[in-house]
């Protein structure tokens, strides 16, 4: 009883059975329990969560370094008006420099940093990057927000600050994935009439991978709808999804929404997304993601 109320605890166990590392190992444990909401949960030495885990400290130990030494580097992957085969805009994508050579890819370490204090670190690197080369280049460009950043307060301030200050709102493009789980929209729309007042445009990425919500494109005041790769890397030998694919574009142009088809790897997809109406379109034919602008593809 607390000042009247009664109040309800839980608890947690983790526990193994061995005789080494057992503190760590019933820590594991108890953790996955209150993940799992279990009351109590046994190691299991044939889960291999001692690996994973270890691996992740060695991932968030190397985000680290990298945010300390400045090896977090733009690549950029282009976009080209499918009716002129012009390159409009760009992609802007994470990537880690290794401490040899090669670059880091997002599926090797994004997941893990969501998870730890030092995603929104990350996130806010990028971006100061990305504003700094397309102030420069005064090229249309996108870059990639997940829930937590467009919900954290600080990754927010960051945003609306930096776009004062390099004056790019009108050539950037906040792409929000629509598998990412949003739990609150008011605080996604509100981060969007934010950015907006700067002129800035919003897309949903991989629309079409999951459920997608078409009532919430008017509720997000979205400019661009990304069509999933999944949709568009057989479009050329598939009839359902070249079905779907038109159905989406349809809808979007009865909104007023442009449309950008990702994967696009062959001549035959490009014309086949272009016959169907998409506007914008991306992918290895068009151009790899690379360190540079390039112009020419």
């Amino acid at each position: 009883m607390c000042r009247g109320i009664e109040i309800d605890t839980t608890l947690s166990i983790g526990a193994v059975q061995g005789n080494k590392n057992l503190l760590k190992l019933a820590s594991i444990a108890c953790k996955e329990a209150r993940n799992k909401r279990m009351a109590y949960l046994i190691y299991d030495k044939a889960s291999h969560k001692e690996k994973e885990y270890q691996h992740n400290i060695t991932i968030n130990h190397m985000l680290k370094e990298a945010l300390m030494k400045d090896r977090i580097v733009p690549f950029f992957q282009p976009i080209i008006n499918v009716n002129t085969g012009e390159i409009e805009k760009f992609e802007t994508l994470m990537r880690i420099q290794k401490e040899e050579q090669g670059h880091y890819l997002p599926s090797e370490f994004l997941e893990i940093a969501k998870h730890s204090k030092i995603y929104s670190k990350l996130s806010m690197a990028l971006i100061q990057k990305a504003f700094e080369t397309f102030q420069i280049s005064s090229n249309g460009f996108s870059i990639n927000l997940s829930y937590l950043d467009m919900t954290n307060i600080v990754t927010k301030t960051f945003i609306l600050e930096k776009l004062a200050e390099f004056n790019v709102g009108s050539w950037v493009i906040f792409e929000i994935l629509e598998s990412d789980g949003i739990e609150n929209y008011e605080a996604i729309a509100s981060f969007i009439d934010d950015v907006k007042a700067y002129g800035a445009k919003i897309a949903i990425d991989d629309f079409g991978s999951g459920y997608s919500n078409f009532e919430r494109l008017n509720e997000l005041r979205v400019d661009y709808i990304k069509i999933d790769g999944s949709l568009i890397k057989n479009i050329d030998r598939n009839e359902d999804t070249k079905i779907i694919v038109k159905n989406i574009v349809n809808f979007a142009k009865e909104l007023g929404i442009s449309t950008i088809a990702e994967y696009v790897h062959s001549a035959e997809v490009l014309q086949c997304v272009k016959e169907i109406g998409v506007d914008y379109a991306q992918g290895y034919y068009i151009g790899k993601p690379s360190s540079r602008i390039v112009s020419t593809h």
